[in-house]
Formats: structure tokens, sequence, C-alpha cells
């Protein structure tokens, strides 16, 4: 099955089948095996993720099947630091890093650069090795919002289940979308956090290039 994700195209709510924050449309017959499924996210009715975690350390790998976000907490120090009091870790698979989250944050991206700009930020710049952390959370996502006001950033992650897409698709059921974590984190972070995306993305495009259609996302009737 495939799963086109969210993008610019404006679409009716009526169009699309739910009442929650995912509303979808199936491409093919339902009951097929190899129906392939439009989404379409209403990020005013998303769950507010219930754990929060604020970061002054980002740093990001390509492992093949999924990208590794890693966000972590420094110690309280002057010198230079080989371990974080703490970190979370979040796996998102390769597939939907390119085609959601990297896909919908590009003109963010560029407006975020244009702030940390103008308000002359130092950029940090991001780290080429992960570094050490006693305290681990590791975590699963496949869908993410990133937004920034007056110099915060923050990135909701969420998760929309394989098992929903694959069943309750076919019944013209709702499918959930799970609150993962609400990750806190300064713009300039944020910003060398997505500079150090480009490689990754660059080095994904063969794989899963970025379809220049655009898919459906929901217009108010």
């Amino acid at each position: 099955m495939r799963v086109f994700p969210l993008a610019t195209k404006l679409a009716k709510r009526h169009e699309f089948i739910g009442s929650g924050p995912v509303r979808y449309r199936t491409i093919g017959q339902p009951e097929a095996s190899a129906t392939a499924v439009r989404l379409a996210i209403d990020y005013n009715e998303a769950p507010v993720p219930e754990h929060f975690y604020v970061a002054d350390y980002a740093y990001v790998a390509n492992l093949e099947t999924d990208v590794l976000l890693v966000f972590g907490k420094r110690e309280r120090s002057e010198a230079p630091q080989d371990k974080l009091r703490s970190k979370v870790e979040v796996f998102f698979p390769v597939l939907f890093f390119v085609t959601q989250l990297w896909k919908s944050s590009r003109d963010f991206h560029l407006t975020l650069r244009k702030s940390v700009e103008d308000q002359h930020y130092s950029t940090p710049v991001a780290p080429s090795s992960d570094v050490a952390a006693e305290k681990v959370q590791t975590l699963y996502s496949n869908n993410a919002l990133i937004v920034q006001s007056s110099g915060e950033a923050m990135i909701d992650f969420f998760y929309i289940s394989p098992r929903d897409l694959y069943l309750r698709t076919r019944k013209n059921q709702e499918i959930k979308l799970e609150g993962v974590v609400r990750i806190v984190l300064a713009a300039p972070l944020l910003l060398s956090l997505l500079d150090a995306c480009v490689p990754i993305v660059e080095a994904l495009k063969a794989r899963f290039p970025l379809e220049e259609t655009d898919d459906e996302i929901m217009e108010s009737d």
C-alpha cells in the first residue's frame, strides 16, 4: 500500500473519509490488496503530545531505513563536553522523512533562516557524531509538525499506525493520529538541524524522489 503525504493542493473536507485530524481517500478499490491512500492532516485537531522535552543539542544521521533525530540536554558548564545529561532519540522512516517532514517544511526552512539572520543569532555547528548520555529515551514517529514564533521553535512528533492504514481504510473507519513527543528548542538550533538534513535528503532523493504534483490538504466547506 502506498501512502501519499500532505502537501499543498486544496481539497474539500467532504471529499475525504474521517472526522478527526487524519482524513483520507483511497485510490483504487478499498478491498483490493494494492490500494493506495492519500492522507490529509488537520493539525488544528491534532492531539498535543503529552511528553515535552527542552533541548539545547541536536544531531541527525541517516541509518538507511530510518533517519535518526537526536535531541539532548547539555550539562551547565563552559568546559567542552563529551556527555549529555539526557537525550531523546526519534527514529523516522526515510520515506516519510523525505516526503512528509522535509517536503512540508521547505517554505518554513527559508522563513526560519531569515528570522535567525534578522535577529542576528549565531547558528550552532551541527555535530558530526552523536554524544553519549546517561539517560536515553527512544521513540518512533512518521509524521511531524514544525513551527516557530519569536525565537522559540518546536517540533511535534506524531505516529500513524500502518495497521490502521491497512485495515481501517478498507472499512472507511477513522485513523488515529498519536502524539509522540513535543521537542522545544531555540530557533538557531532548529536551523542548524534542518541544514544538517540537507545532505541526507540529497542522498535519499534517488530512492524517494519528491513528486512534482501536489497532494491535498483540507479546505473548509
